[in-house]
């Protein structure tokens, strides 16, 4: 059942750094679009998504990094391709492009050997505001999402020579939701051919998947 698209936040100018400790840091994108750089990294929003969407035939279990890179952002499980507003109906600043999503409270991406900095967006299922749990190496913020058009981002960045191997995300608190992530962005040096780097994610320690409101 679609309805109508409503932003309940208040946009906010400057992201916010939420920092761990060296090597890995998170900044909050708010609902605002993201930025065309992180930390002085420049972002390559992913292209759309051309496969097919819609319940029960548009499963994937990767994305395609946008040019001038190759190879993939891999999920830990098949989830649902969707487009928003036809398969999930609300998201934040106007969005309409491609979501991912099941019916867990976990998630999460794994990023591509030499990745330097990634951000993505999260929306939870039911129509109200959830704590989203976020981890990438060392560093971990909660911050409040809400469900009603509030779609939040995270921009994990690596300093200090570091990469990143990828992020774990989790609505973990006692009234939990399943949610979807879309609106992916990266920077990264030389990423090598799927082939090489695949075998070696489940390494990571991440786990679960995450949820949809498909027509909420």
């Amino acid at each position: 059942m679609n309805r109508e698209y409503r932003a309940l936040f208040a946009a906010v100018a400057v992201s916010q750094c939420l920092c761990g400790l060296a090597g890995v840091h998170i900044d909050d994108l708010g609902i605002l679009a993201p930025p065309a750089t992180l930390h002085g990294y420049t972002m390559t929003p992913f292209a759309p998504d051309g496969r097919p969407t819609g319940e029960g035939s548009a499963l994937v279990s990767d994305v395609p990094l946008p040019a001038p890179y190759s190879g993939v952002i891999t999920f830990p499980s098949d989830r649902q391709h969707g487009v928003v507003p036809l398969n999930w109906t609300t998201w934040s600043h106007g969005y309409s492009g491609d979501v991912y999503y099941n019916g867990s409270r976990y998630g999460g991406i794994y990023l591509p050997v030499g990745t330097q900095a990634f951000y993505f967006y999260v929306e939870p299922n039911a129509m109200a505001s959830y704590d989203i749990t976020v981890r990438s190496g060392n560093a971990l913020v909660t911050l409040p999402v809400d469900g009603n058009g509030g779609a939040r981002g995270f921009g994990v960045w690596a300093d200090g020579g570091d990469t990143l191997d990828g992020v774990n995300i989790s609505s973990l608190t006692y009234f939990w939701t399943s949610f979807a992530v879309g609106e992916f962005g990266i920077a990264a040096v030389a990423v090598p051919e799927p082939s090489t780097w695949l075998a070696g994610i489940g390494a990571l320690g991440m786990f679960g998947l995450f949820g949809r409101k498909s027509g909420k």
